[in-house]
């Protein structure tokens, strides 16, 4: 979600950090919340966003939804934003925004895609 709305509109999703954790990128806030309580954000109306933001999130949440954790995890573990962050502290170092856009970027231009 992040990656999408940095790529499309060039501004943030949210302004929580993404860390590096040992299975992929992860805003420790979310993870908290669904920690907590798994039917937390079933319980969220995504009326609540911007039209922007509210398409990525449907959009992402229901074709990345479906995928299994460890696809995501490989996936992820090929995102150089990860492993440049991994590498470089490991557990809980920050991936910035501007390398999750400008990685994001250049895949797009690259490859045809942002993913």
């Amino acid at each position: 979600i992040q990656a999408s709305l940095l790529v499309t509109t060039g501004n943030p999703a949210f302004e929580e950090d993404i860390e590096a954790w040992m299975y992929g990128p992860v805003v420790p806030e979310v993870y908290d919340n669904f920690k907590k309580d798994k039917d937390y954000y079933n319980q969220f109306e995504t009326n609540q966003l911007d039209s922007n933001i509210q398409e990525i999130v449907v959009n992402i949440t229901k074709n990345l939804g479906k995928i299994n954790p460890y696809s995501l995890v490989n996936a992820t573990h090929g995102y150089d934003t990860w492993k440049e962050a991994w590498d470089r502290g490991g557990w809980n170092t920050i991936i910035s925004q501007d390398k999750i856009k400008n990685y994001h970027l250049d895949r797009l231009k690259n490859k045809g895609s942002y993913f």
